[in-house]
């Protein structure tokens, strides 16, 4: 009976930590300060760490169309991120 409780335990830990939050989408808004090319990094005022831009990440300006990232500094952005990597970059109208 010990077994087979140990069994399930280590069953119902291992099964938490492997999950470990992945997966979660977390959103962050505020003045996108600067963007570095080299780094590929955009900072936004308001987030704790900088995002990075991949090649699979969505920029688009206020009326929805797709821009180049650099040409968001300076503006309002709401960054759609996990693990501090953006899946999205949105001008926020206004």
């Amino acid at each position: 009976m010990k077994q087979i409780l140990g069994i399930i335990a280590a069953i119902a830990i291992a099964a938490g930590s492997a999950y470990a939050g992945c997966g979660k989408k977390v959103t962050d808004s505020g003045e996108a300060t600067s963007y570095d090319a080299d780094t590929k990094t955009l900072t936004v005022k308001g987030a704790k760490k900088p995002f990075t831009i991949q090649a699979s990440t969505v920029i688009k300006n206020a009326a929805g169309e797709e821009v180049d990232i650099s040409t968001l500094e300076g503006k309002k952005v709401e960054v759609v991120s996990e693990h501090n990597k953006a899946d999205s970059v949105t001008e926020k109208a206004g």
